[in-house]
């Protein structure tokens, strides 16, 4: 009889449990867990929207126990209220759609204003696609703009929550190849974005690639072979570039170490650079190679040197532009990348 009285006690107490949680379990639930998708062929993004800045809620009746109160969804408190998620979407997208201001300004190469630069931008604007299925989607707006005299553009009078710069054309013109594309809807009128575009000239044949060569980092040299493209192991006279890498034999890729390098041209020079285009080797400013090392201790210590250099090599018979990386560890050696374009005639000239 004790044991069976037991059993009854237990069996009323997981039944008064399993009544709480089936109670409880629809103040959690949220709404149907989803990513961001886009459809590149039409420029339209559908999304489920999870996050909202509307405060969570508090179940009163556990502070009135004087436990810590639970925190529940928004979403789950309005999933039965038609009124309350409606609103509370509509506020999401509110604060997505901001007016957009966004000003611009297309110049040359030398700064110089551009008139009747043609501008594409787009604009991606929020819109409720579904307040059951807690959905909104986004769709792009598209604007043509024109600058003129003074190069500037404007885009004003629409919502969203950005701008893309989809095209920037102009006859004889070539827009930056490091112009940014996108931006927020908001710029300031007084400095406008710019825009460099370089007015393009006679073209010239020019020698291109992109090369790794491996180098053994003992301090051997390294002569490379750019208007072929190859590597030769010695200190050779026909050639552009000289490439010595040093680090120690035990260095392992997750470890500080010690290590040099120098990238040198041969009867020339090489001219780091900021320059956005790179179409125009400069005249002089050149010097014979650049070097660098790095010690453990170095706060700003890496393994990748990135360079964006100017070459005058072959005693002023080759220019070139150059993206040159140094790799301290490559595989079981080292290595010099260089992304490359070289005119072979002596002109300065390095438009594509």
């Amino acid at each position: 009889m004790m044991k069976s009285k037991y059993s009854l006690y237990a069996l009323a107490i997981l039944l008064v449990v399993w009544a709480i949680v089936s109670w409880l379990r629809p103040l959690n639930s949220s709404p149907p867990s989803g990513a961001l998708r886009e459809d590149e062929s039409v420029h339209e993004t559908n999304t489920i929207i999870e996050n909202t800045a509307v405060p969570a809620e508090t179940e009163s009746s556990d502070t009135a126990q004087g436990t810590e109160p639970r925190r529940v969804s928004p979403w789950a408190a309005a999933q039965n209220e038609p009124e309350k998620r409606q609103q509370m979407f509509d506020q999401m997208i509110g604060q997505k759609n901001v007016p957009v201001h966004f000003y611009g300004k297309a110049v040359d190469q030398d700064g110089n204003p551009l008139s009747e630069v043609k501008i594409m931008l787009a604009v991606r604007q929020w819109y409720v696609q579904s307040y059951v299925g807690w959905n909104a989607e986004g769709k792009m707006l598209r604007f043509e703009k024109t600058t003129g005299a003074d190069g500037k553009f404007e885009l004003r009078d629409v919502k969203g929550d950005g701008v893309d710069i989809q095209a920037i054309e102009k006859q004889g013109y070539q827009l930056s190849p490091k112009a940014e594309r996108s931006y927020g809807a908001v710029t300031d009128p007084s400095s406008p974005v710019i825009f460099k575009m370089w007015k393009q000239g006679p073209q010239k044949p020019l020698v291109t690639g992109q090369k790794v060569f491996g180098i053994i980092p003992d301090g051997r040299v390294y002569t490379l072979d750019l208007l072929q493209g190859k590597k030769v192991e010695g200190d050779q006279t026909d050639g552009d570039l000289r490439v010595r890498i040093i680090r120690q034999a035990d260095a392992k890729p997750r470890s500080k170490y010690q290590w040099s390098f120098s990238v040198e041209a041969i009867r020339g020079g090489l001219l780091q650079t900021e320059d956005e285009f790179m179409y125009l080797a400069p005249e002089s400013g050149y010097e014979s190679k650049i070097s660098m090392e790095l010690m453990p201790s170095d706060t700003n210590w890496t393994s990748l040197v990135k360079r964006q250099l100017f070459l005058r090599s072959r005693a002023g018979r080759v220019y070139g532009r150059l993206q040159v990386e140094v790799h301290a560890i490559y595989n079981d050696k080292s290595a010099c990348e260089v992304n490359y374009a070289v005119n072979p005639d002596g002109s300065r000239n390095l438009q594509p």
